[in-house]
């Protein structure tokens, strides 16, 4: 098993995300028996079931009632605050519930070397090889909390 887990700041994340993807790549190729493993941020978009779409909803409407999301709401305008799950997409199958956490403070580079992860894993899924793909909890890392807004989220404002 090979675990692609570095992480550096900005443009470098997504070059050791590519040494990485080429490292997995050449290796699942040449070794069919080979399985990958990725730690993925809850910062991104993923499917989720139906269940805790209509949980998330109900969630945001009840909170959204709180005064304190009612002050952020009216001096924050429409950037604070907003409902993190969308309308389903029909696709083949069916209908796909997802939920975007995406986080533009983390920026473009990070939003770039966590696709790539999992594009990787879908490939190499797709190819047989076996993949480890679980979302990890936030954490408090220095490089986390270096941005002032992410510190004050883990400070608890």
């Amino acid at each position: 098993t090979v675990g692609s887990y570095a992480y550096l700041n900005g443009a470098l994340h997504v070059q050791v995300s590519l040494a990485m993807d080429a490292i997995c790549r050449d290796l699942c190729e040449r070794r069919k028996d080979t399985s990958l493993a990725y730690l993925c941020t809850p910062t991104d978009l993923h499917l989720i079931p139906k269940e805790a779409h209509d949980a998330a909803l109900a969630n945001y409407k009840e909170f959204s009632k709180k005064p304190f999301c009612m002050l952020m709401k009216l001096f924050g305008g429409k950037k604070m605050l907003r409902k993190n799950v969308r309308a389903p997409v029909s696709g083949v199958g069916g209908e796909f519930y997802y939920v975007d956490g995406i986080s533009v403070a983390q920026g473009p580079n990070y939003a770039m070397a966590k696709r790539m992860q999992h594009w990787r894993a879908i490939i190499s899924h797709s190819k047989g090889n076996v993949v480890s793909s679980n979302i990890a909890p936030s954490t408090s890392t220095a490089s986390v909390v270096q941005n002032r807004t992410f510190a004050w989220a883990y400070e608890g404002m």
